[in-house]
């Protein structure tokens, strides 16, 4: 599992959506929902900023850049 699809998934879930409802409201299909969780596609900028949209974070926090900063300023 990627990165992203793992931040997606913990993001999704905290939301508690499923992929399905994840999908419907980012305008995906649930299959590419499905393929970003498991790490087998990465997704475009566009479709990312959609999930994005729907859990209400920047897209930056989908591609761990928030998690990466947090742990610089912990050291």
């Amino acid at each position: 599992m990627s990165k992203v699809g793992l931040n997606i998934r913990k993001l999704r879930e905290a939301r508690g959506l499923t992929q399905e409802e994840l999908a419907s409201g980012a305008k995906l299909k649930q299959s590419h929902i499905s393929k970003l969780e498991s790490g087998v596609t990465e997704g475009s900028l566009s479709s990312l900023r959609r999930i994005a949209d729907v859990l209400n974070v920047p897209v930056s926090e989908l591609l761990g850049s928030c998690d990466e900063k947090r742990e610089k300023e912990a050291i």
